[in-house]
């Protein structure tokens, strides 16, 4: 009995070097690429289908966090000035589904909403909310 799955001819997407804290809870289908480091805190939980890319940047998540499920975390394309400090989440930021974060930098206790991107070199501050624009 033959399999129907045809094997990918491409080569495997690279492993980003990553520093993971003990006691971070991370989704199997979550996705890590990348060649810069990838620092993930404490207590941060990373759901399902989750992408963190750090082919253009580092990204530092940090502890309590909840990066949920579809959102894209990392910049999608080159870096320019001071984008190329990478992406950082403070402590206690929750992701929702869907959303994209290409930001500079986003505040202990920010919110961002399902489905709302931020884009390069953002810099939200402390508790703020990150919702979806109309475009």
């Amino acid at each position: 009995m033959s399999s129907s799955k045809r094997a990918s001819m491409m080569p495997a997407a690279p492993k980003p070097p990553t520093f993971l804290a003990s006691t971070l809870i991370i989704a199997d289908q979550a996705s890590l690429t990348g060649t810069h480091l990838i620092t993930l805190g404490s207590n941060t939980v990373v759901h399902p289908r989750t992408k963190l890319n750090s082919t253009y940047a580092s990204i530092t998540i940090g502890n309590n966090c909840i990066l949920s499920e579809r959102s894209m975390i990392g910049l999608q394309s080159e870096a320019t000035g001071n984008e190329n400090e990478g992406v950082l989440i403070e402590n206690g930021v929750v992701v929702e589904v869907g959303a994209t974060v290409e930001a500079l930098s986003i505040g202990e206790g920010c919110l961002i909403e399902i489905n709302a991107r931020i884009g390069k070199g953002a810099v939200l501050g402390k508790l703020c909310l990150g919702m979806e624009c109309a475009g």
